[in-house]
């Protein structure tokens, strides 16, 4: 076959002669700089890619505001007790994600937690609790919940795992940028705010604790943490305090939620907007097979309809006498939820007592419910705006 010949035209002989233009200001173009930075992780854009010029620091803008803003994982290490490989997967999580983290919300085994593990090429070990601090921006505020056993979805919404061994070494992460609409406020009570808290509500008079009047506006739901049995009054005072939000936790091993209060006997974190919606099931003790625990999760399926769950996210606080140990087959009650939810993640622990109740409330919202139990499973759903 022949081989055909093209030649140019004069005019095309002159434009390929022409000296091509400057590259740098081709790459001041914001099409240009828009498409370059939608392909970089937040951490690369606030530490270089922002200081290249003014319209790619502008164009950062663009790009990160467009970006979801909340992003999690599940972590354990691909071989048994390895807690430097748990680490290093954290941390490139952290390297590539696509927001700047404002808070992370990180439920981790006790045997994690402890570890020690080399960071930053030391020579010397510290413990995985240091050096998960480290990977951190200095102003983004931490919730650290640590327990026996972590509830996790991985990245790709591809599966859900209940890691409920005493010895697993495995986390599950929540990270939040700047969502629209959804702000977290921490809460922590000691017994001298309880008491002040109990009696404002009793007596009906005095002044709300600041701590209270802080994170009340826009309260949708409350997660709520304790390392020893938290006294009932406590948890009806503050459905009453707060307006009847949706409260929920565990009773866990350790909390880390920023600077500790003294004699302190809950902690708690609030999603508070008013376009938040939310809502929860229990698995009651007498749930124990897989068509059981489906017929929860479908009712959970029910309450939600009409709600937004394109930006859902799903809590599951289970007892620790619960999993595979009650019924027989492992991770049956993340399975129904995953059934119904497919495309929401699921975040939790297993903990030695359960904070919750069916929301919303069916009959008289006047009722407080019972929120305290055991061999329980509760989980909580909040669509975002």
């Amino acid at each position: 076959m022949p081989i055909a010949v093209f030649k140019l035209s004069k005019h095309h002989e002159n434009m390929a002669r022409r000296t091509p233009p400057n590259l740098s200001s081709v790459l001041t173009f914001p099409q240009v700089a828009k498409v370059i930075l939608s392909c970089l992780p937040a951490k690369t854009i606030y530490t270089s890619a922002r200081l290249v010029c003014k319209t790619w620091n502008t164009q950062a803008d663009v790009v990160l505001q467009r970006r979801r803003q909340y992003y999690w994982d599940i972590f354990q290490p691909d071989q048994e007790k390895d807690a430097d490989g748990c680490y290093q997967k954290i941390k490139d999580f952290f390297e590539k994600l696509p927001v700047r983290p404002e808070h992370v919300i990180i439920f981790c085994s006790s045997k994690l937690w402890e570890s020690k593990i080399r960071s930053f090429k030391q020579a010397t070990k510290v413990t995985f609790s240091k050096a998960f601090q480290r990977l951190l921006p200095l102003r983004c505020k931490v919730s650290c919940i640590v327990t026996d056993g972590v509830i996790g979805t991985s990245s790709d919404l591809k599966q859900t795992l209940e890691l409920e061994q005493n010895d697993v070494q495995a986390a599950s992460v929540l990270c939040f940028g700047k969502p629209s609409g959804l702000e977290l406020r921490s809460l922590k009570l000691n017994s001298a705010i309880a008491t002040e808290m109990m009696n404002h509500v009793k007596r009906q008079r005095g002044s709300m604790p600041q701590e209270l009047a802080s994170v009340s506006k826009d309260l949708k739901t409350l997660l709520a943490f304790s390392e020893d049995s938290c006294e009932t009054e406590i948890g009806q005072t503050l459905y009453k305090a707060l307006g009847a939000p949706l409260i929920a936790g565990a009773i866990v091993k350790t909390l880390s939620m920023g600077p500790a209060h003294k004699d302190e006997v809950l902690s708690c974190l609030g999603f508070c907007g008013a376009d938040i919606q939310t809502a929860s099931v229990m698995f009651s003790m007498q749930v124990d097979t897989s068509e059981e625990a489906e017929k929860v999760a479908a009712r959970l399926r029910q309450k939600v309809v009409g709600m937004p769950l394109k930006n859902s996210i799903a809590f599951m606080f289970a007892c620790v006498g619960r999993g595979e140990y009650h019924y027989g087959l492992p991770s049956v009650e993340s399975s129904a939820f995953r059934k119904y939810f497919p495309d929401t993640p699921l975040l939790g622990l297993f903990g030695n007592g359960e904070t919750g109740y069916e929301f919303p409330i069916e009959g008289d919202v006047g009722d407080i419910p019972r929120m305290f139990h055991a061999y329980t499973t509760a989980v909580v759903l909040l669509c975002l705006p």
